[in-house]
């Protein structure tokens, strides 16, 4: 018996598999730098959103609060300039509103936040006004309050899953949060 020593496909099958690693190292790369940026794009917009919200607290009026963190929005009232420019900030489930805002008590003491039961109203017991906001764009909200949506970046590497038959979607959810205090 005779063994055969023709070789000369190797290389291709070879080469055709290396593709698809590069690519699909290139596509985790692409989408990691993705999400840094759109992440580096929203943290900005959310800390001068809660910074402007932290400001308002001292009114006692929680709609002044949310209007403020409103402000940094694209085309919003009382915003002479264009806004933020986070990652698609025309889209709605990425704009800051009511939702996406959260009073907080911070005790000096002990370093802790306390966000249940927390109120603005000037005439509220000491230990439950309010003396920060929490400002976040994300899903679901840990601390009690009402979530808004997070931002969504899209996703370079989807088309090449899809093809071999992984059903995954085409964004991905970046949440970004910031708290400002009153002291």
């Amino acid at each position: 018996m005779q063994s055969v020593k023709n070789e000369r496909g190797s290389v291709l099958i070879f080469g055709t598999l290396i593709i698809v690693l590069l690519l699909i190292m290139v596509g985790m790369g692409l989408d990691t730098g993705r999400l840094a940026y759109v992440r580096s794009q929203g943290q900005p917009a959310v800390d001068s959103a809660a910074l402007a919200a932290a400001s308002a607290i001292p009114s006692g009026d929680m709609t002044k609060v949310t209007d403020q963190a409103a402000k940094f929005n694209p085309g919003a009232t009382g915003n002479p300039g264009a806004g933020n420019n986070y990652m698609s900030s025309s889209n709605p489930s990425n704009q800051i509103g009511p939702n996406n805002v959260t009073l907080v008590k911070y005790n000096n003491v002990t370093g802790t936040f306390i966000t249940s039961g927390v109120t603005i109203d000037p005439s509220a017991l000491v230990n439950v006004r309010a003396n920060g906001v929490r400002v976040a764009l994300e899903n679901n909200n840990p601390h009690g309050g009402t979530a808004g949506a997070a931002m969504k970046a899209p996703l370079f590497l989807t088309p090449l899953l899809n093809l071999f038959g992984q059903t995954t979607s085409n964004t991905a959810d970046v949440s970004v949060t910031a708290t400002a205090v009153l002291r």
